[in-house]
Formats: structure tokens, sequence, C-alpha cells
């Protein structure tokens, strides 16, 4: 691994994942926004979601791995790492839930509900990348 400490090997990494999360949003979106007749915007904001989730998986799979790293099963991980995935996402969704019920519209009532899951999710998986932040300290020294 190269001389770098472990948290700068660890935002290089994140950083090399937003190109393909973004292109994955594009592909995805661009043909179901033309079929659904959505917006511009609302467009966009799925695109922002679908990036937002793709770091919130990918702050499980650290907190997975930073918790229960020495765990041999990976039916269990596999579990944990799904109660991790939906714990993670909960906030963003309750807020958009919460910002729709109120009333709260940004382009529309869908609009409102995936750019406040976008942001909360990206908060919450900095938070969550930031606390797990030592993961690869001694990623070279794991023998699984």
């Amino acid at each position: 691994m190269i001389p770098e400490p472990p948290f700068k090997k660890l935002l290089n990494l994140i950083r090399g994942e937003l190109p393909r999360l973004f292109l994955e949003g594009l592909i995805i979106y661009i043909p179901i926004a033309f079929i659904l007749e959505l917006s511009p915007i609302e467009a966009v904001f799925c695109i922002a979601a679908r990036i937002s989730f793709g770091y919130l998986f990918m702050a499980g799979n650290f907190l997975v791995d930073r918790v229960y790293g020495t765990v041999q099963s990976k039916g269990i991980i596999f579990i944990f790492y799904v109660i991790a995935v939906i714990l993670l996402a909960l906030p963003g969704i309750i807020i958009g839930a919460i910002l729709m019920g109120v009333g709260v519209s940004v382009a529309s009532k869908d609009g409102t509900m995936l750019l406040s899951i976008a942001l909360i999710n990206a908060l919450v998986s900095m938070l969550t990348i930031y606390g797990c932040r030592d993961v690869l300290q001694y990623a070279e020294l794991n023998n699984r």
C-alpha cells in the first residue's frame, strides 16, 4: 500500500467511486425520466439520491467491517450489513416523509422527498465514514 495515512487512503477510495455512481445515475434515471415524464429537476434529484445511496452503502460496508470485521461467517456479516444500511437510511426517509407531510415543496412533493433523502444520506454517510476513518489502519495485517 502507498505510504499515506489510512484516512487519506479512505478518502481517495471514496472519491474514486463518484464518477461510477454519477454515470450509473445517468444511465438509470435519464430513461426513467423520459418514461415517467419527470421534470429535469426531478431527474437531477433522482441522480443525487442514487449517488447518496451509493455512498450510504459504502459507509454501511465500512461500518460493518469496522464493528464486525473479525466475524468469519459471511451470512452474519450480510445480516449486519442490511440492518446497518436500513438504520443509516432511516433518518433521510423519516425527514423526507415529515417534510412531505408538512407540505414543503421543492419542484414537487417527490422532489422534496428525493432532495431531503439525498442531503441527509450524504450527511449520515460522511459522519459514518469519518467515524470509521481508521478502518484501513491494519488492512495489511488482516488475514481474511
